[in-house]
């Protein structure tokens, strides 16, 4: 009864055609590893939906999280790695507030400027 349950599990027009050849020692054996491999897949399967679900959530921590050094008025340079079920992805964020940024750049434009004329002239 065992056996035809094992059967009833997978369908027979889906095995190849050898498998209605093998004995049946050798088609329970073939059961089981097929059996097996298909909870390693669910398995594997089931571990990158994990990595994913726990990679976008810390994206979205970490937007939240960028969302309010904005209002608070600092600069932030954010590097972070994520694993997601698909492989890692690298994230590098720079901003910050506008207000202190543009004259920092401006104040740096001038000074470059200026090297450049007294090393030209």
């Amino acid at each position: 009864m065992e056996e035809n349950n094992k059967l009833q599990k997978f369908d027979l027009d889906a095995l190849p055609a050898f498998f209605k050849d093998l004995t049946e020692e050798q088609q329970k054996a073939y059961l089981e590893k097929l059996a097996n491999d298909n909870a390693d897949l669910k398995k594997y399967a089931n571990e990158k939906i994990i990595d994913s679900k726990v990679a976008e959530r810390d994206m979205v921590t970490d937007i939240e999280f960028l969302k309010q050094v904005e209002t608070e008025g600092k600069v932030i340079k954010v590097k972070r790695k994520y694993r997601t079920g698909s492989g890692e992805m690298d994230i590098n964020i720079s901003g910050g507030d506008k207000k202190f940024i543009i004259p920092i750049l401006v104040v740096i434009g001038i000074i470059i400027i200026a090297m450049l004329f007294i090393l030209f002239r």
